[in-house]
């Protein structure tokens, strides 16, 4: 898993770079893509940022527990037992990011709901479907 962490942490640094290349700004398909590549990386980033972060100051707690000031290692000792509880989550996240993206899932699509035979039912079905599919959409 680090190893494909800093592969996606390269490559989201690589994107980056190119988009900022003022040469990019004329090939627009190029552009679209990288745009679109740095969208899908972006979450990725900023969770990998928050793990390190929180990774950091759990180890940070950890050589304070080992102070001679009560006060500093009871406060070290109150970070070291939230920060797991913190860390995990983000772990179980970060891990999910990491997973393959199915090739297609950044096409788009057109879809068309319509009521059909059935009536009132149908139509108000059919509404129904569409208000869900935007709500899922605006999400998103």
């Amino acid at each position: 898993m680090e190893a494909r962490l800093r592969q996606a942490l390269a490559r989201a640094e690589e994107v980056a770079k190119a988009l900022a290349d003022p040469s990019t700004a004329g090939d627009p398909g190029k552009l679209r893509s990288l745009g679109r590549e740095l969208t899908r990386l972006a979450p990725l980033v900023q969770v990998a940022e928050r793990l390190q972060k929180l990774k950091g100051e759990l180890g940070q707690a950890r050589e304070m527990a080992t102070e001679a000031d009560p006060e500093l290692a009871a406060m070290a000792q109150a970070d070291i037992a939230r920060l797991p509880s913190e860390i995990a989550p983000l772990e179980a996240e970060l891990y999910e990011l990491l997973l393959p993206r199915d090739p297609i899932d950044d096409r788009d699509a057109i879809m068309e709901i319509r009521a059909g035979t059935g009536g009132d039912e149908a139509a108000l079905f059919a509404s129904d479907l569409y208000r869900m599919y935007q709500r899922f959409l605006q999400r998103k």
